[in-house]
């Protein structure tokens, strides 16, 4: 039976490597999607109402097990863009006690975008994966999203921050994402040629810059982020702020400041596309009027 136990397990924690239709670019959409869809398919186990041992070993009468057994937690972490780990297991004096572990790592390559998920680190009862089923249904409710290529259901990962938002009340903050400044010989339309692969909702758009929406309902319904232009003989300067819009709830703040900064960071990297001797600088940049006209 161990043997067979034994087999099984490896058979349940071999590496699956496939290609997956996420939106590219794969910095700008595919990696939101990605990231959207591991936090979905770990919610969902986080709801099963798994429990988790800490004894380890053999326990042929289960007694160990029996006195140390505890709900299990699902821990999810992220590294850059493309890999995230996944853990269920309980907290103890000595640190974690894992029953598994699924790591994700996306690479974005000539042929498409390939996810690797791989199970690590394992804990087994007498040879059989603890958990095995949980572990087995994250692992295919990654897959399944990330083959979908869209944003997942909000059903699962709202239900658990309602219930982590409602454990504490949180203080209002005033947080803002800092602008940036980029110095480029782009012309204004080549700019706003770039501009137009930025993936957020155009609000507007002119010759002096461009408005997304940050968001198209609830907390961020209204939140806007801008680019101005402004041009002289030898190059442009390209502004990009999110103007102050403090809401008084800390939540909502924090989105419209991560909002922002994705955004930023999205308006930075296209621009590089067409001039990677692009620049930041530090010098507040006017803009253009809807006539072209220079102001402040």
């Amino acid at each position: 039976m161990g043997i067979s136990n034994k087999l099984a397990t490896k058979i349940r924690t071999a590496a699956k490597s496939e290609v997956v239709s996420l939106p590219r670019p794969y910095e700008d959409a595919g990696a939101v999607v990605a990231a959207a869809v591991v936090r979905a398919a770990s919610s969902t186990i986080g709801q099963l109402r798994l429990t988790s041992y800490t004894a380890r070993g053999k326990d042929f009468l289960g007694v160990r097990q029996s006195r140390s057994t505890y709900i299990s937690v699902v821990s999810v972490s992220q590294r850059g863009q493309s890999t995230w780990s996944v853990s269920l297991g309980v907290q103890t004096v000595s640190g974690w006690a894992f029953d598994w572990q699924v790591k994700v790592v996306l690479v974005d390559g000539a042929t498409g975008i390939t996810a690797n998920i791989t199970t690590p680190a394992a804990l087994t009862r007498d040879g059989t994966l603890a958990n095995k089923s949980a572990h087995g249904e994250l692992r295919d409710l990654v897959l399944t999203g990330l083959r979908a290529g869209s944003l997942p259901g909000g059903g699962a990962e709202v239900a658990v921050s309602k219930a982590g938002l409602a454990s504490r009340q949180l203080e209002p903050v005033r947080e803002q994402a800092p602008g940036r400044t980029l110095r480029t010989r782009l012309r204004s339309g080549e700019i706003l040629s770039a501009l137009a692969l930025v993936p957020f909702p155009v609000q507007d758009r002119h010759p002096g810059g461009v408005r997304w929406r940050l968001g198209e309902s609830g907390a961020l319904a209204g939140c806007v982020a801008q680019v101005s232009i402004t041009a002289d003989d030898a190059a442009r300067s390209i502004e990009v702020h999110c103007p102050v819009q403090p809401s008084g709830d800390a939540v909502a703040d924090a989105l419209v400041a991560a909002r922002a900064s994705a955004l930023f960071g999205a308006v930075e990297r296209v621009m590089r596309r067409l001039d990677p001797g692009i620049e930041r600088t530090t010098e507040p940049a006017g803009t253009l009027t809807a006539d072209g006209r220079q102001g402040r």
